[in-house]
Formats: structure tokens, C-alpha cells, sequence
């Protein structure tokens, strides 16, 4: 998961800084893996998308470990943060587009199209599997982790998960053109979609264009969608039975944000094939993880309501 990456290059950036005596800040402190591991690195949406798609406060959990505000010693928190930044490496073909530093002590990441890409092609390469801890594989299993994870979900899930499935099948079958009535070609024909389907498991090329326009919104989706094995585990670990409706139902909201700024019948389909299918392509990945989902709270997921 991408949150879970992050969070390790992070540790490994800040680990490094202080082996090579780089850090502007002598902590005095132990940074166990409870502050630095994937647990401790809180990475969050910063509202303003200026600020990147993550960002991180570390530099300030360490400076208030240490018994510094964020603005004494000459904005300790900050320069904690600059240190760690300049042993990120960022980049065009890199894991993380850019990394900067705002003050107090934030660090801002902004990831690569690849990194986002390569979300969806790990969601339609596993499928069905995608999400599910071990134990729910389990036979042994599958009915208690069930009843841990059991909740109602409600009309609005539904409503996705049908839209997406609608979407898909539109672009496979014939089109009556509401101007000259006359009966058209699909947009993807069976040999087409057969490729489609291949493309999008070989690896994350065919996504790219979801950032060449549009790329805050997708990127939403894409957090959303990626972070699914972790509420899965939280909803089966905590007995938070409606935590996975809560984020089911935000996922869904994120994708009707993403297909609401385009013109409603042409402007989802757009003429260009690239950018078709890697708009299809991230409808494909988030029908799978809604279906998942439903299949987690043993309930069919619907062909139509």
C-alpha cells in the first residue's frame, strides 16, 4: 500500500540523516519503531493540493518528544523536516513526483503516476483476492472473520457499484447516436476489451492518462481504493463493523466526484482511446473493490437495481 511504502521511506530517510550526522537537531531521544514504522507516520490529504497528496507531521511529533515547540531553537521541527526531505529522492520516473518541506515542521509528498497507477494494476491483477486478509481465505475461518466484519450497507453502495458495472457495459455494446439515429459501432469491440483486460494487468502504462487531466480527483480514488486491505484488517481486527460501510460509501462518493466533472453520455467517453481506457480502467478497479467489499459483508454484489 502506498501509505505503508511512504511510511517506510521515511523511516529509512530519517534513519540515514542521523547516521551520516545530517540532522540539524540533536534529539537526544530513541526513535523506536513505534514512532517511525508504518503504525507511527501519520500521512494525511492536505487540504490544499498545492501541498502535494500527502503530507506528513513527524518533524513535529519528534520536536515534541524532544521538548521543543515547533517554532523555538530556530524552528527545530522545520529543519528536522528539511533534513529528512534531502535524503528522499524524488523525480521524474521515481516513486514520489516531489517532496517539499512547509513550516512548521510538515512534510509535503507528491507521487509519481506510476506509483498511483500501479495501485490499479495490483487491484485488477488479484481480483477477487485483493484486500482479503489471510484469515478470511481460510475456510477454517472465513465464517467467524465474517461475523467480526458483518454490516448493512446501504443503497448508495449499491448505486456504484451498478453505475460502475453500467459504465463498463456501455463501452462494449452498440450506441444509438442521438443525432442521426443511426446504430454505432461500441466504443471497445470484443477483441478490444479482451486486450483491455490484458493491459491493464501487464502493468501500469495504460492509467497514465488518468493524470493528464483530472489528476487531484483520480488520485482521491486511487488513496481510496488502495487503502482498502488496511480497513479491511481494522474492520476483522477492532470489531468496527461499520467502519468498512463508512469507507465503502466514501470510496463511492469519491468516484461519482471523479465522473461528475465530466459532461454526462460523451464526455466520460472520450474519443481518445488512451484516455478511455484508462478512464474504464479505473472504473474496472474500483467495480472490484466494491464488489469486494460487498462480498465481505456476505452480500452478492447486484447486476441492477
Amino acid at each position: 500500500m502506498i501509505k505503508e511504502k511512504l511510511a517506510a521511506l521515511i523511516g529509512d530517510a530519517l534513519k540515514q540523516a542521523r547516521a551520516e550526522g545530517d540532522l540539524d537537531l540533536d534529539l537526544n531521544i530513541q526513535l523506536d519503531a513505534n514512532l517511525t514504522g508504518d503504525k507511527g507516520v501519520l500521512l494525511e490529504r492536505p487540504r490544499d493540493p498545492e501541498h502535494g497528496d500527502l503530507s506528513c507531521a513527524l518533524p513535529l511529533q519528534i520536536a515534541a518528544l524532544a521538548g521543543l515547540s515547533a517554532g523555538s531553537s530556530g524552528g527545530a521541527a522545520e529543519k528536522l523536516a528539511q533534513s529528512i526531505a534531502s535524503h528522499m529522492c524524488s523525480g521524474p520516473g521515481l516513486y514520489l513526483a516531489a517532496v517539499s518541506v512547509r513550516a512548521p515542521g510538515f512534510i509535503n509528498f507528491k507521487l509519481s503516476a506510476v506509483a498511483l497507477a500501479e495501485v490499479l494494476s495490483d487491484i485488477v491483477r488479484q481480483q477477487s483476492r485483493y484486500g482479503f486478509p489471510a484469515e478470511k481465505i481460510a475456510a477454517d475461518d472465513a465464517v467467524n472473520w465474517a461475523s467480526r466484519t458483518n454490516c448493512a450497507p446501504d443503497a448508495d453502495i449499491y448505486r456504484t457499484y451498478v453505475y460502475c458495472r453500467s459504465v463498463l457495459r456501455q463501452a462494449q455494446e452498440p450506441r444509438i447516436n442521438i443525432l442521426s439515429g443511426l446504430l454505432e459501432e461500441p466504443l471497445l469491440s470484443p477483441q478490444q476489451w479482451r486486450d483491455f483486460l490484458c493491459e491493464m494487468k501487464d502493468g501500469p502504462a495504460i492509467f497514465l492518462d488518468l493524470f493528464s487531466d483530472g489528476g487531484r480527483l483520480a488520485c482521491d480514488l486511487i488513496l481510496e481504493l488502495d487503502d482498502f486491505p488496511r480497513q479491511v484488517r481494522a474492520a476483522g481486527e477492532f470489531n468496527e463493523s461499520a467502519r468498512l460501510r463508512r469507507y465503502t460509501r466514501a470510496m463511492a462518493q469519491d468516484l461519482r466526484r471523479f465522473c461528475g466533472r465530466f459532461n454526462l453520455g460523451e464526455g466520460l467517453f472520450c474519443s481518445q482511446l488512451s484516455v478511455l481506457k484508462a478512464r474504464l480502467g479505473l472504473i474496472f478497479a474500483t467495480k472490484q473493490v466494491l464488489g469486494n467489499a460487498l462480498g465481505i459483508i456476505e452480500l452478492s454484489a447486484p447486476e441492477r437495481i
